[in-house]
């Protein structure tokens, strides 16, 4: 089988070497595989500039290297003239030259090695493992995604056997591009799992009549629950996985539908609004949208997640009519776990008390599968009674593998869903809105395999009186590469003030402001927070972010009483880009808290209207 592939390979003016010296040259080493396999591919052709070397590429670069020695190796190409994949850091170019006979061996039995069958027939299946795309060698070329063709001639090679023509008819190199899961390293040859992402989630059909109006609502927090996962098929259509491929250029129409009005603790009707923590892993750099079901999503949030890369980040979501959102990326393929933290709505539920963010307490470690119970009441701003929810921000490190915490009133209903990620050894926090018990207490739980050091931070806590929230447009506020709002990045030390009421339809009488903040060149360990009190008097942090790109995060801040926040760095360094989601502002009380009813504790009707 090998001397006959290699055979193909060397057709045109270059002689081929005999069968018997392919013998001797080596091909990988590498782990056992089982019988499932991937599909063969799709043509993926380059349409970024962002020449950023991929995992997956990487890790075939340092394969040839351990392989077949020290030969220079190329993978990005700086500049992104013409249409190379190279200008998406997902090809390599192998700098071995035909004319070389120790060199035009080791190209052929690797490529050999590539297109053989494996011991379970699976045709070109070291290709498809590590999601090859095509193959440039020797004047010709070869589809992964159309192997039929099989090697077919590459441009006007076969007529121009000279050395001037070697560069491009790749006589002095091979060419290897790759698809996105081969580039992010999610195929089988990097995780020893095959990979079926089960074909794109189905889309809207229809869009909804009109999008609830999200103007003064009072907020009914929920033990998380998960109300879609498109890796297991939980709410997807006929429960089949499936991922994300819908643009945002497209007509809602076509975009992902989410089923949320009752759904996940959603009732199935009175909800505008729902908060949902979105939690994102993408083949290929991207922002995924989230918005109602009858526009396009583009005024929601939005998440950036890097190539083979995962984000976790809140999001406060308006429903169409018919109790719907839609979904939609710019680019690749991602799956998407969605959790609802509470909903909105006009009456019924609770008011928001913003805070200082404060730490609660000191750090705690909790081991694998255990618990802690945080008294949360009576510290940092909250009373010690009357409480029927939390605004938190949870910060997870020391974990020596990667897992999750679930946080719920003690004696409350359990979560379903994960409410904080946490990564090997990096330290990571994400906001939380919880259900709590009416002394303000929450359950952190260890979902994970690794004991994870937490700290909390307390933003705000819901109650029978406080504010009610509206819905802005994700109007820019500031944006420090363009020196407005901010004029400076945010550092560790510094801080700046940044006058809000009166902008982006935030009112003079607003209590709070809810922003999308998004670092967008963190250094390691950037942290920040954005408060209004002098930093000496805020001893919590809202946002921590990891030197891997563009992040995005929710930040709850109250508003001094001149309408303005803070903004200060903590630890290291980014330019920072904030929109406002949409503000509080105090509101008369509607309900009261019991301290009978199981969470969220907040469903006792008092005889006050709005």
């Amino acid at each position: 089988m090998l001397a006959g592939l290699i055979l193909a390979l060397t057709g045109g003016a270059l002689t081929a070497l005999p069968s018997q010296a392919a013998v001797g040259t080596p091909v990988p080493q590498t782990r056992t595989f089982g019988a499932d396999i991937e599909p063969l591919p799709t043509y993926q052709g380059q349409s970024l500039c962002d020449p950023i070397p991929r995992p997956g590429v990487v890790a075939v670069k340092k394969l040839l290297l351990a392989t077949y020695g020290d030969h220079v190796i190329y993978i990005p190409r700086y500049g992104c003239h013409g249409i190379s994949e190279h200008h998406e850091g997902r090809a390599l170019d192998w700098m071995v030259s035909v004319r070389r006979a120790d060199e035009r061996a080791q190209a052929n039995a690797f490529i050999a090695w590539l297109l053989a069958k494996d011991g379970q027939g699976n045709a070109y299946a070291m290709a498809r493992r590590m999601g090859v795309m095509y193959i440039i060698w020797n004047n010709k070329i070869w589809r992964t995604y159309d192997p039929a063709r099989g090697w077919t001639p590459y441009k006007t090679c076969a007529s121009h056997p000279e050395s001037g023509y070697d560069t491009t008819c790749h006589r002095d190199h091979v060419h290897i591009s790759f698809t996105w899961d081969g580039a992010a390293a999610f195929t089988s040859f990097y995780t020893g799992k095959a990979l079926k992402p089960g074909g794109p989630c189905p889309a809207i059909g229809t869009a909804a009549a009109g999008t609830a109006s999200v103007v003064n609502q009072q907020f009914m927090p929920l033990p998380a629950t998960t109300v879609i996962d498109t890796a297991t098929g939980v709410g997807v259509s006929g429960s089949r996985p499936c991922r994300l491929e819908a643009r945002l250029a497209d007509p809602v129409t076509n975009l992902m539908a989410v089923e949320i009005a009752g759904h996940a603790g959603v009732p199935a009707s009175g909800a505008t609004a729902v908060l949902l923590d979105l939690q994102l892993r993408s083949n290929a750099p991207t922002r995924v949208y989230v918005g109602s079901s009858d526009d396009p999503p583009g005024l929601a949030m939005a998440s950036f997640v890097a190539s083979g890369g995962t984000a976790q980040t809140q999001m406060v979501v308006p429903l169409g009519s018919d109790g719907r959102i839609s979904v939609a990326s710019t680019f690749g393929a991602q799956w998407i776990r969605a959790t609802v933290q509470g909903y909105f709505l006009p009456i019924g539920g609770l008011l928001l008390n913003p805070v200082e963010p404060r730490a609660v307490g000191s750090a705690r470690t909790i081991p694998a599968g255990e618990f802690v119970d945080l008294v949360v009441g009576g510290a940092a701003g909250v009373p010690r009674t009357g409480v029927g929810g939390l605004a938190l921000v949870v910060r997870a490190q020391g974990a020596t593998a990667g897992g999750s915490l679930s946080i719920s009133a003690p004696a409350g209903p359990a979560p379903s869903g994960r409410s904080v990620l946490y990564s090997r050894v990096r330290a990571l926090s994400q906001p939380v809105w919880v259900p709590s018990s009416p002394t303000g207490v929450v359950r952190i739980t260890n979902e994970g395999s690794s004991a994870a050091t937490v700290v909390t931070t307390v933003a705000g806590w819901l109650g029978a009186t406080g504010s009610a929230f509206t819905l802005g447009t994700g109007a820019l506020v500031a944006d420090t590469t363009t020196s407005r709002g901010l004029n400076a990045a945010v550092s560790a030390g510094a801080s700046a003030p940044l006058p809000l009421a009166g902008s982006a339809r935030i009112p003079s009488s607003a209590s709070a402001v809810w922003l999308q903040a998004t670092a967008l060149n963190p250094t390691a360990g950037f942290t920040a927070a954005i408060h209004s009190r002098p930093l000496g008097r805020t001893t919590g942090q809202q946002f921590t972010s990891l030197p891997t790109g563009e992040q995005t995060t929710a930040v709850l801040a109250r508003l001094d009483g001149m309408g303005r926040v803070t903004v200060s760095g903590l630890a290291g360094s980014s330019d920072l880009r904030l929109r406002a989601v949409g503000w509080w502002r105090p509101s008369r009380p509607a309900f009261t808290v019991s301290a009978t009813a199981s969470a969220p504790y907040a469903v006792a009707p008092a005889s006050v209207s709005l």
